[in-house]
């Protein structure tokens, strides 16, 4: 499931994730403007990238002469092996790169994605979801302490509709109105989770570089359920 997020749902392993970013302390500590500086470069580039590839790749990825089923293994074994690489290295270096190959497999994935959409709406889409982005983090950074209460009570909401969105998918072939709407609600609120999380952690560049992947794994999330609600509208 394209909505499914790049990243452990089990509250316990995140809470351990978690715990051991807060005890990085390798590398150089940096001040909260040039950590927050870090984390928002990184951002914005694996957006840029991730938006250069969605326009371009589809005919790429169309003409090479390749069964769609190994095209899907290749992405999702570049995109477990990104996520993976970026939430246990501890080198700025070798995160960043993972951040760079989580974010053109997810410009790959994401042409076929919009190649069924409108300009129009995938405009719409992206202003939305980036007014909901910098609103967050506003109010994420005005209430810090209440959002990384919500880790835990996140993590079980987003296991649980995904779990009856299969089922509602798969079973009874029924509309995933009520559900989508319940993911865009998730994702929202874990941007500001995920923003509260970046600024309790030591402030080192791998922590910015992770960060910036955890919250981009958030953006993409709500901007593919919010586009999803513009073709059903």
């Amino acid at each position: 499931m394209a909505e499914a997020k790049a990243k452990s749902i089990d509250p316990f392993s995140a809470r351990e994730r978690r715990e051991a970013r807060m005890q990085a302390t390798e590398g150089t500590q940096l001040s909260a403007n040039a950590y927050n500086l870090t984390l928002g470069v990184t951002l914005v580039l694996g957006l840029a990238l991730t938006a250069v590839l969605t326009s371009t790749m589809a005919p790429v990825l169309l003409s090479i002469n390749m069964h769609p089923g190994i095209l899907f293994i290749i992405w999702l074994v570049l995109i477990i092996g990104s996520s993976v690489v970026i939430s246990k290295s501890k080198t700025p270096a070798l995160s960043a790169v993972g951040f760079l190959v989580l974010s053109a497999a997810m410009g790959a994935m994401l042409s076929f994605v919009t190649i069924t959409y409108s300009v129009k709406d995938i405009q719409t889409a992206v202003l939305i979801t980036g007014m909901v982005t910098v609103a967050m983090m506003i109010v994420s950074s005005l209430f810090p302490a209440t959002f990384l209460k919500m880790g835990g009570a996140l993590a079980v909401a987003l296991l649980a509709d995904i779990v009856l969105m299969a089922v509602t998918t798969f079973i009874f072939h029924t509309s995933l109105g009520l559900l989508t709407w319940g993911g865009v609600v998730i994702f929202t609120l874990y941007i500001g989770y995920d923003w509260a999380r970046a600024q309790a952690f030591p402030k080192t560049a791998n922590n910015a570089i992770c960060s910036a992947a955890d919250i981009y794994v958030d953006i993409i999330n709500l901007f593919l359920l919010i586009l999803r609600l513009m073709d059903r509208k």
